[in-house]
């Protein structure tokens, strides 16, 4: 699994950590498993770290994009904050964001590090900071 999320509702936010090759499959299935979560609420505010994506095969095209851009899943008055490596992975994200501001979700930005992704979104940079730890762990690969 590629992607995985902690929800912290004492601080009323969700902290998404993708990491590897990423496909339009992989986040989806977050979205869903997001979605039938009972701790999440869509008001929550939302920093994602798309920094590890391998984007040398990239697997989401333009089209992949602006699928997942039509699914809603937070209000529009919740601020997500994506954090973003690459100039290929920017370029995504960016789209993204158009395509969900399009639909009157204007609260999305892209920055380069967890420090200001956090301050943006509201998010306390402590519990930003233990939740990324904690998908790191989940996440890292087998050694």
């Amino acid at each position: 699994m590629p992607t995985d999320y902690v929800i912290d509702t004492e601080h009323r936010a969700v902290f998404t950590l993708a990491i590897g090759a990423l496909s339009i499959l992989d986040l989806l299935d977050s979205m869903t498993r997001l979605l039938g979560d009972a701790r999440f609420s869509p008001d929550f505010c939302h920093v994602a770290d798309f920094r590890l994506v391998d984007i040398t095969a990239p697997q989401l095209s333009t089209a992949d994009i602006r699928s997942l851009a039509a699914r809603p899943v937070f209000d529009p008055s919740a601020r997500r904050a994506f954090i973003i490596g690459s100039g290929s992975a920017f370029g995504l994200a960016r789209m993204y964001a158009a395509e969900r501001d399009a639909g009157g979700e204007s609260n999305i930005q892209t920055f380069q590090d967890l420090e200001t992704a956090a301050a943006w979104a509201g998010i306390d940079l402590d519990a930003a900071t233990r939740a990324f730890a904690e998908l790191s762990d989940r996440l890292a690969p087998d050694t």
